[in-house]
């Protein structure tokens, strides 16, 4: 009865809706310099940055399945009825994402040369520098704060950080 009831279905959409917008915004931040490189510098620059591209969204399954473990325990324990639960699992996830996060920075930017010469040749070295910039993006990239803002159902707020997020990515 569910495609019966429109309303229903219709609540359904109206709270899809900031996460659908945040998801197609985040899209746009993360691929942007994809798109733009190449009609900007060309083919090559933007080989150069797609190898570096490609590790920065590797490892982002990380965070992403932090967060499938995370916003459950979240949803469970809600801030109003049990906060010092929810500021413990808060803590703990935002300190080990910390560290993950750290280490991947370390081990990205400093065996960022073997790491692009291993496995796409010494014809891609220019991409070592940009590997190594994108490794010091790794603590903001393993941020819990997404996912609790998503917990204490703000999902509107952080679709409009989103979209604060795309209009600068697109203006710099």
């Amino acid at each position: 009865n569910f495609f019966l009831n429109l309303s229903g279905l219709k609540n359904f959409v109206t709270h899809t809706i900031p996460f659908t917008g945040s998801f197609i915004m985040a899209n746009i931040i993360l691929n942007t310099g994809i798109i733009l490189i190449p009609i900007f510098h060309g083919t090559i620059y933007s080989g150069i940055y797609q190898n570096a591209f490609l590790f920065l969204t590797a490892v982002s399954f990380i965070p992403s399945n932090m967060v499938k473990v995370l916003l459950p325990f979240l949803n469970k324990y809600s801030f109003d009825s049990d906060k010092a639960k929810f500021h413990f699992s808060f803590e703990f996830y935002a300190k080990l994402l910390a560290i993950i996060s750290f280490y991947l920075l370390i081990l990205f930017y400093l065996y960022s040369e073997p790491i692009i010469t291993i496995i796409f040749g010494d014809k891609y070295k220019d991409s070592i520098p940009v590997l190594q910039l994108f490794s010091l993006s790794y603590p903001f990239t393993f941020m819990v704060s997404q996912t609790i803002i998503v917990a204490l159902n703000k999902q509107k707020m952080n679709t409009l950080t989103d979209f604060i997020a795309v209009i600068v990515n697109l203006i710099t």
